[in-house]
């Protein structure tokens, strides 16, 4: 902790001792008091209830539940959708399975309504039409006097999903929609973004919120309040009671990028098992949580009821200290650098630097056989530099709240070696870069500026829809605008050739919009060592 924190935590520690001796007693104050309700068997059962949302006028839980005998894939479905009405008496009535054609054999999921509720946004296992099921992304089903429509795909620009979790919400407002994925950008495992909603019906490209929500670890299901400006989620990354806790936090401006430090809900909400899916509705009534503490591993649906009561108030005096002792955690980070293929250990340097240099110390150290050990401070972000002679340089952004341990793999730089750039991605037809591509561009400078006699080839590719001529000069001015910006950060341009492909290596199919964009790709190929 910096000079300046220990400062401040002093004046704060005297303030509190000041404010104890003037306000020695106070008369009675009110407390609120968190009551948290298990919905019952009509709403949860003995499988998996997850990703509660309430329809807009709030008479309607939709959620997940998964491995049912009556889902539509039976014991082996990974989730379908549910849903259970509140009747006269303010009771959840016995829940249904929606049928089709929301559910399928594949995961099925609600994320959120339009405010009319005339769309209802699902996880998305189709494009197109329902015959073509995919595993990642969102569909749009439409309300008409028939029912629900068939899914339909939704354009999200440059979407795109690593991990098999995916959760995520609109906005009561419908103009924002959250998502926890592994995707550009990230810090380490899902992360939490937002897209907002264009005036055409599709969605901006995903917008990270930073370090201050994101850890290495895992941010999940992300709901936002009616106003927009208070952020709920699940992580494993900020400390807490359990496996996962609800955190919450304060949006500080119009920039989405900018957000308080996320404060624990506190054991009223968190338990030892898991959390998560916490949201309040738009009209201020009950939260409502998913836990898997006495569920035997699986979530129920709880009821969270804030209760204000009376309480008489004694403020007990705080004996006057002239020096506050400061502990600093720190947790064991370990394992080993090896080489892809052959998983040969490699000699290696790693430095681990803090975000905010006050925060911790620079930690640098050098392996001989492959294995580290370090000690870094508790939740500190670092990035984690990895170089080994001859290898691929290597980044990662981590933050530890327990020890951990993690291997890493580095490509061997030999004639012939091609590497994709897959953070390389370009504004749709036109040359225009999108932000999350300079951070790779510039492991290819380091690279460069460490293995000084090492050339290589810049080759552009796009997909083959539209006319291929057109495609070939789009494909070279992209690798020109790549060449361009590594000459600009100090690499001769002598050591970098420029070649056009256009659309005939493709590496996927092109017959979706999903396997198109990797064809859409920037990559190189090492020429001289």
């Amino acid at each position: 902790m910096g000079k300046l924190s220990k400062y401040l935590t002093k004046i704060v520690y005297i303030f509190l001792v000041i404010l104890s001796v003037g306000l020695g007693s106070l008369g009675a104050q009110e407390r609120e008091q968190v009551l948290r309700e298990n919905l019952g068997p009509n709403v949860n059962s003995t499988y998996d209830e997850q990703n509660p949302v309430l329809s807009p006028d709030g008479k309607t839980m939709y959620y997940t539940r998964v491995n049912h005998p009556n889902n539509k894939g039976g014991i082996n479905d990974k989730g379908d959708i549910w849903f259970t009405r509140l009747d006269l008496s303010g009771n959840w009535t016995l829940a249904q399975n929606l049928g089709r054609p929301l559910n399928d054999r594949f995961i099925n999921g609600i994320i959120g309504f339009s405010p009319d509720g005339k769309l209802m946004y699902l996880r998305n296992n189709y494009i197109n039409d329902h015959r073509n099921p995919i595993q990642q992304g969102v569909s749009v089903s439409r309300k008409s006097s028939d029912g629900w429509s068939y899914p339909e795909n939704v354009k999200i620009k440059y979407f795109m999903n690593k991990s098999e979790e995916q959760s995520m919400s609109i906005s009561p407002d419908g103009m924002a929609m959250l998502m926890s994925i592994e995707s550009y950008g990230t810090y380490g495992l899902e992360d939490i973004y937002v897209s907002f909603l264009n005036g055409d019906g599709s969605w901006t490209e995903p917008l990270n919120l930073g370090s201050t929500i994101n850890t290495a670890y895992h941010e999940m299901t992300p709901t936002i309040t009616a106003d927009n400006s208070t952020l709920y989620f699940s992580s494993n990354g900020h400390g807490g009671f359990g496996s996962k806790d609800i955190f919450k936090s304060q949006r500080l401006d119009d920039t989405w990028k900018k957000w308080s430090a996320p404060e624990n809900l506190g054991p009223a909400i968190n338990t030892e098992g898991m959390e998560l899916s916490y949201f309040e509705p738009a009209d201020g009534g009950n939260a409502f949580v998913v836990s898997t503490q006495n569920s035997d591993g699986y979530g129920d649906i709880n009821k969270i009821k804030i209760v204000q009561e009376e309480e008489e108030e004694v403020v007990e005096e705080l004996p006057v200290a002239t020096e506050i002792e400061e502990k600093v955690l720190s947790h064991t980070f370990q394992g080993n650098i090896l080489e892809q293929e052959t998983n040969k250990r490699l000699e290696a340097i790693l430095t681990f630097t803090p975000r905010q240099p006050n925060e911790a110390e620079v930690v640098k150290l050098e392996t001989s056989n492959g294995f580290f050990k370090v000690e870094l401070a508790d939740k500190v972000i670092y990035t984690m530099d990895i170089e080994s002679l001859g290898h691929l340089y290597d980044e990662e952004r981590i933050s530890l709240v327990a020890p951990f341990r993690k291997d890493y793999w580095l490509l061997p730089l030999v004639v012939g070696t091609t590497v994709k750039l897959k953070n390389v991605l370009f504004e749709t037809a036109t040359i225009i870069l999108v932000d999350s591509a300079y951070q790779e561009l510039d492991l290819v400078v380091r690279m460069m500026q460490q293995n000084t006699n090492m050339e290589i080839e810049l080759g552009g590719h796009t997909d083959n829809r539209g006319n291929a001529r057109l495609n070939y000069i789009l494909s070279d001015d992209r690798v020109k605008k790549v060449k361009s910006y590594l000459v600009e950060q100090g690499i001769s341009a002598d050591r970098i050739i420029g070649k056009a492909y256009g659309g005939t290596k493709p590496v996927s199919s092109n017959n979706t919009e999903e396997t198109r964009r990797l064809n859409r790709r920037v990559e190189f190929t090492i020429l001289k060592e």
